[in-house]
């Protein structure tokens, strides 16, 4: 027999072969779709529940595998979403890793705060289709805060699906849906206080509380009292414990208050300063002097007084009171007796019409006794 014959046999016989093996796994799929029913369960692991939750602490990191039993179905398709409480847990490490060959084509992924949303399948390859309780993969998550008594959750989300071979519009077209999914099983987690990483006390620092300043003294340059005007200069000194005086404050005690923020070691912690007053009008007053420090404190000012006391002045005096001042004459009658004895002179002197020298017969006198010493000089002149 030829080589050809022989070629042309062998491919008849496969042919042969080859319809009952189609007819076969035709009637193989046919019989999946048929018995497809809700028996499979998805689940974590390690299992928990609320009363054996899984425990970690804040800080550490812990795996959930993710498993499919596909029950009396052959699974092709699955949909995963996983949500949990974003204030409570987070996704570590790589995440969510698909580690199984079966339904390890990833169509779409989704991630966003608190949920994770995955779709595998199996594609044309019947052999990656899901036959048996298999790990489909792996979720890393951390802790963030402490959940107390009550457990947090991880669940499956709403979108969690699987599907036995094909797809779900086939299905759908064949008037099935293809949804197998029975149970979805949650993990509980119970997050407690890692005192090795428990964050740091933030330092306080309590403010000291400010010293006032002192003012120990008011000193002035002059008896403390006088006529007015009474001109007069004080001089303030004083210190602060723990800061700088920023200002002296006169209070002359007749109105006007002045302060001083220049010289006399403002700025310092001791000071030294003067301030000249004139008090104008009479009166007693108390004049004081008080600190103020870079805080704000304000020294008290019973320390720093002094009582000035102004009279008025002697003419101010005689303009309040013009009176006549008549020097008396010691032995002198009284006024009665005065006045008669003037009256008594007057007429005696007008009786007697005698007038009193007056002053040209002085300067005639005085004229002849010069001339008479005036020839005596001469004489005696020239006799010598």
């Amino acid at each position: 027999m030829s080589f050809k014959r022989l070629f042309v046999l062998g491919f008849v016989l496969l042919l042969i072969a080859a319809v009952p093996l189609t007819v076969f796994f035709l009637q193989q799929q046919q019989e999946t779709r048929s018995q497809a029913e809700r028996s499979t369960t998805l689940a974590f692991v390690p299992t928990s529940s609320t009363s054996t939750p899984i425990q970690t602490k804040v800080g550490e990191s812990f795996d959930l595998e993710i498993e499919i039993n596909p029950g009396s179905n052959i699974v092709a398709n699955v949909f995963l979403e996983i949500t949990y409480d974003p204030t409570k847990l987070a996704t570590a490490g790589a995440g969510l890793r698909i580690e199984n060959v079966a339904s390890s084509i990833i169509t779409e992924t989704q991630y966003s705060s608190g949920n994770i949303y995955i779709e595998l399948t199996s594609g044309t390859d019947p052999t990656k289709q899901i036959q048996s309780t298999t790990t489909l993969g792996k979720v890393t998550f951390k802790g963030l805060t402490e959940t107390g008594t009550t457990p947090t959750q991880i669940t499956y989300g709403t979108r969690t699906n699987a599907y036995v071979g094909g797809d779900a519009e086939a299905y759908n077209r064949e008037g099935g849906t293809g949804e197998v999914l029975q149970s979805k099983i949650p993990a509980f987690i119970a997050v407690a206080p890692n005192p090795t990483i428990s964050p740091s006390p933030v330092p306080t620092t309590v403010a000291a509380l400010n010293q006032a300043p002192v003012c120990s003294s008011l000193n002035i340059d002059r008896t403390p009292s006088g006529a007015a005007p009474f001109p007069i200069t004080f001089t303030a000194t004083g210190s602060d414990q723990d800061g700088t005086i920023n200002k002296i404050t006169f209070n002359f005690g007749d109105g006007p208050v002045e302060d001083l923020t220049q010289t006399g070691g403002i700025g310092t912690n001791s000071v030294s300063a003067q301030k000249s007053h004139i008090y104008q009008a009479p009166g007693t007053f108390t004049a004081s002097a008080t600190l103020t420090d870079n805080q704000g404190g304000v020294s008290t000012s019973t320390t720093c007084t002094q009582i000035i006391t102004v009279t008025q002045s002697l003419a101010s005096t005689l303009q309040a009171s013009p009176t006549s001042i008549v020097s008396p004459i010691i032995g002198a009658p009284d006024s009665g007796q005065t006045t008669q004895q003037t009256n008594q002179d007057q007429s005696s002197a007008e009786a007697q019409n005698i007038d009193a020298p007056g002053p040209g017969e002085t300067i005639i006198a005085i004229s002849i006794g010069t001339l008479f010493i005036s020839a005596v000089g001469a004489f005696l002149f020239f006799s010598l």
